[in-house]
């Protein structure tokens, strides 16, 4: 099962209009939304095994169980704003990449200024079913999309 983006409900939706969905991201006029990344919710899979351990650790010796279950809120905290903030959109001129949560950060990177694209998926992200993807632009450029849906 795929949860999508709240910018996927408005595309489908249509409740904030096409203009809406054109400023949220920036789509120029003539320019044609291609495919959104979906992230994965293999993102929480780090703050999920802590949570367990915290669990495990409460039975025996109450005090670590109780710091890793903060531990474990404030990884499982982060995961949540990471995936609501984080987006890969390709449209038919450019690919467009907004990550961060104190300082968000949007890359907008034309196609003839990508040099390369490389998915890297890690042991747990083949099990999980999502990649990295790393976009490596003209110059020094490279930008790293994790937790990436059937990438």
């Amino acid at each position: 099962m795929k949860f999508k983006s709240a910018l996927q409900n408005k595309m489908q939706n249509k409740s904030g209009g096409d203009s809406a969905v054109r400023s949220e991201i920036g789509l120029r006029e003539g320019e044609s939304l291609k495919r959104v990344a979906q992230v994965h919710w293999g993102i929480y899979w780090k703050g999920i095994a802590l949570l367990l351990v915290s669990f495990f650790l409460m039975l025996k010796v109450f005090n670590l169980g109780a710091f890793f279950l903060l531990v474990a809120t404030v990884v499982l905290s982060f995961a949540y704003l990471t995936k609501h903030y984080l987006l890969l959109v390709l449209t038919d001129k450019r690919l467009i990449v907004r990550h961060g949560i104190l300082n968000l950060e949007t890359v907008q990177m034309h196609f003839n200024r990508i040099e390369s694209v490389e998915v890297f998926r890690p042991p747990i992200g083949r099990i999980l079913g999502y990649a990295t993807v790393v976009v490596t632009g003209t110059g020094s450029r490279v930008t790293s999309v994790p937790f990436i849906a059937d990438a």
